[in-house]
């Protein structure tokens, strides 16, 4: 992916994708600044594949949907995407159903959304 500077959305919602292969995909999109939809939906990153992913959202300036349902991602992944999207003003979706995020997620996402 490293020569589609123009990407603007990257779809792999239920692909079995884990957490090894959710950090090849974030390496390989990491400055693809022009991002604007991840669905990864019914996956299985966990948590660690969900700081990847904040990792990506960060350099990502007009990310407008972000879907990550059914991950595992718990409150420690939940509070990583948060703190990732914090200051994204075209932010329109973030689906985050049958994670396990509890309230300390919530309470995580509250603060910066």
């Amino acid at each position: 992916m490293g020569n589609k500077k123009n990407l603007l959305v990257i779809d792999l919602t239920s692909n079995k994708t884990n957490v090894q292969g959710c950090v090849a995909l974030c390496k390989a999109i990491q400055h693809h600044s022009t991002l604007r939809e991840l669905y990864l939906s019914n996956n299985l990153i966990g948590p660690d594949g969900a700081r990847h992913v904040a990792k990506v959202l960060e350099n990502t300036k007009y990310i407008t949907e972000v879907w990550l349902n059914g991950n595992g991602i718990f409150p420690q992944g939940a509070t990583a995407i948060g703190k990732a999207l914090n200051d994204k003003k075209y932010l329109e979706v973030l689906a985050l159903k049958k994670n396990d995020i509890s309230i300390v997620g919530v309470r995580e996402l509250e603060k910066v959304l």
